[in-house]
């Protein structure tokens, strides 16, 4: 008897033969050709042309109050910046209630004309306009920023914020909290510690520059001095007011006489500036202010700078950018950049 023939097996046996045979001809793939390494360069290129700086010049304005108006044009963009300087930065604090005159400006948004704090935020954010104060070693200031359409307005609630502060209650308690609660923070900041005992070891004591608000100060400030206070420094004579960007003095100063003319002078004696002289420092020394448990340490170097009005001031100023003033300044490209000393 024949046995039958499986025809599968002999297939498959035949497919897989021919599958493990190679192609004839057929070569194998050759290896790629290594990339071209990028050539980067090795010196710095080589500085372009100065950029030309156009300032506009100033058109200068004095309301029958005394306030001095400025007003810069520049309309690359419909949008107004104003900036209200006055007297009564912290050189003018009080020496025993130093931080008087930054807890003052820290008030002036709480609240004004006659609308709350809240109230005054929602009318700026239906505006689209931003408004900030503050107070630095020479000067009180506000600044404004909003649309050139929307100025009109703007402006009348800038006024407010500078003349006619509420000063309430309620908000003195807690802005006067919450300044605490910062001081209380700051005692364990190397960067605020290093801050404050530079400044009173380079002016001393006796130096308005070298006083800073504390705790106790702090606690001892009232609404009553509040008030006296921006009552004394926030005075058209002491203040300017500078507008930059889409403006035209003409159209404009009606504006702001409409906002600023009512500023009343006040009824006081002027309020003398101060004038001080840093102490001299003979001979280099070194400070150490221990801070257990600090992961960082801070250093500062310095000595007191020329005067404001000295011809230098601006040279000086630019000098000390290159320096350290910048992240691109040299001090940081060295320390950071280059040896990875310090984080900033």
């Amino acid at each position: 008897m024949k046995r039958p023939t499986n025809h599968s097996a002999y297939l498959l046996a035949a497919l897989f033969a021919a599958a493990c045979t190679p192609a004839p001809g057929v070569q194998p793939a050759a290896a790629p050709a290594p990339a071209a390494q990028p050539h980067f360069p090795t010196t710095a290129p080589a500085l372009g042309p100065a950029p030309v700086i156009q300032v506009p010049d100033p058109v200068r304005r004095t309301l029958p109050n005394g306030l001095t108006v400025l007003y810069v044009t520049q309309r690359e963009l419909p949008v107004v910046s104003a900036t209200l300087v006055t007297r009564g930065g912290t050189s003018d604090d009080p020496a025993n209630r130093p931080g008087l005159a930054s807890f003052t400006s820290n008030m002036l948004d709480e609240g004004a004309g006659g609308k709350s704090a809240l109230e005054l935020a929602n009318a700026l954010d239906l505006l689209g306009a931003s408004l900030s104060t503050g107070a630095g070693w020479d000067a009180g200031q506000v600044d404004l920023y909003v649309l050139r359409n929307n100025l009109p307005q703007a402006l009348g609630l800038m006024a407010d914020v500078v003349v006619r502060p509420n000063f309430p209650a309620k908000e003195v308690t807690r802005i006067r909290d919450e300044r605490l609660t910062n001081l209380a923070r700051a005692r364990d900041e190397p960067t605020a510690i290093a801050a404050n005992a530079y400044q009173s070891l380079v002016y001393g004591a006796n130096h308005p520059y070298g006083r800073f608000a504390t705790a106790e100060a702090t606690r001892g400030i009232d609404r009553g001095q509040l008030v006296n206070f921006h009552r004394s420094f926030y005075r058209p004579g002491h203040a300017t007011l500078v507008l930059a960007g889409d403006v035209d003095p003409e159209t404009m100063h009606p504006m702001v006489e409409r906002a600023f003319g009512g500023w009343q002078r006040g009824t006081g004696g002027t309020v003398a500036p101060v004038v001080t002289t840093a102490p001299t420092i003979g001979t280099t020394t070194i400070f150490l202010v221990d801070k257990p448990g600090a992961a960082q340490s801070e250093i500062r170097i310095g000595h007191p700078g020329v005067a404001r009005d000295n011809p230098d001031y601006f040279p000086l100023l630019v000098l000390n950018t290159m320096l350290g003033g910048s992240f691109t300044s040299r001090l940081n490209t060295n320390l950071r950049e280059t040896h990875g000393y310090s984080y900033g």
